[in-house]
């Protein structure tokens, strides 16, 4: 499963290319799901801290969620001076899994059709990292709708750390290593936010 962590502290990875996990694992906060944002792709179990990509289902209509995009977004989160939040995950994926996108996005994203400002990345209020897991693991990134080819590196998890107004993507293990930094986000409230391919899933993990 994808298991993701919440720091809410003021310290955490530095901004060089490695770091120890370990000073910032112990800080970790709560973070929720936006059930009413979920897409009729998505299911839950465990108390709705599991989440995985299956056959649609109906949900009630609400004006939050996407009704045709396979996404997901957690409560929101403050972006500003002093403003510090870590997230980490680990992937599930089996031999047909698609691809799986995390990252974060203003409130104004479209929850309603297919235009392209419906979509984690391509809207141009949100910073994601994308990884394409067949037929080989592919990332890319995109910044305000752009896409950008990234080195791949090897991992078992990732981080996502937002520190003041940057947004950095490691790969973790015992260390951290740096996958992409984004600076200057210009938005002072962001969502965590998730869009889902076939064969992949995700679980919360509350560690406080």
């Amino acid at each position: 499963m994808i298991q993701i962590f919440l720091l809410s502290k003021s310290h955490g990875p530095s901004n060089g290319k490695h770091s120890n996990r370990s000073l910032v694992v112990g800080d970790a906060g709560r973070l929720r799901f936006n059930l009413n944002s979920a897409n009729g792709c998505l299911h839950f179990s465990n108390r709705y801290q599991a989440v995985w990509y299956s056959t649609p289902i109906n949900y009630p209509d609400h004006p939050d969620r996407f009704d045709r995009q396979p996404q997901i977004l957690c409560d929101s989160v403050w972006i500003g001076n002093f403003s510090r939040r870590y997230f980490e995950f680990e992937l599930f994926k089996n031999q047909r899994s698609d691809h799986i996108c995390v990252g974060i996005t203003h409130s104004d994203i479209e929850r309603k059709g297919i235009s392209l400002s419906s979509v984690l990345g391509r809207y141009n209020q949100s910073w994601c990292l994308d990884l394409h897991l067949t037929p080989r693991d592919t990332f890319l990134i995109f910044e305000n709708g752009v896409e950008s080819d990234v080195p791949s590196v090897s991992y078992n998890r990732i981080g996502m750390f937002l520190d003041n107004r940057s947004l950095s993507f490691y790969s973790v293990t015992d260390t951290m290593t740096l996958i992409h930094k984004f600076t200057n986000i210009n938005t002072q409230t962001a969502y965590p936010a998730f869009r889902m391919g076939a064969g992949t899933a995700l679980r919360l993990c509350q560690l406080c």
